[in-house]
């Protein structure tokens, strides 16, 4: 269904799910993406696709194998998502919705943050050293 809204030009708006993409995405970020065909993907840019489980994922692009298949990753993920083909291309990340606020990926330091992330390799452990810490503070205050 999905990927038929976005061979329509129709805007897919979803929930977000996980901490891949922290801190720029967060769980339950609502996450709005527009149609967009493979040629005009730029590194960077972020991706909804079909996983090869059919599971739905929201990474950053990073550009094309020697296969010429998509490279993705999260933003706090240290490795990369396995080669996607163009065919499960679903869209790009146009808008993220986040307690009442209205981020664009393309804007300000959203825009600044991918820069970040597409040039500083250090970044996707810092992120994910961060979660962990954040993860085991949170066993340690929570009761039961």
């Amino acid at each position: 269904m999905l990927g038929r809204l976005t061979a329509a030009g129709r805007e897919i708006e979803l929930p977000s799910r996980g901490d891949s993409m922290f801190p720029l995405i967060r769980e339950g970020s609502r996450c709005t993406f527009s149609p967009v065909r493979p040629c005009d993907l730029r590194p960077g840019d972020i991706v909804l696709f079909r996983g090869a489980g059919g599971e739905l994922i929201g990474h950053r692009y990073y550009g094309r194998n020697e296969a010429g298949l998509l490279l993705f990753r999260g933003d706090a993920n240290v490795r990369f998502d396995a080669p996607v083909p163009d065919e499960a291309l679903l869209g790009r990340l146009t808008a993220i919705r986040r307690g009442g606020s209205l981020y664009r990926p393309d804007e300000g330091l959203c825009r600044l943050w991918g820069r970040w992330v597409m040039s500083l390799r250090w970044i996707p452990t810092l992120m994910r050293r961060m979660l962990r810490t954040k993860e085991a503070l949170r066993r340690r205050v929570t009761p039961g």
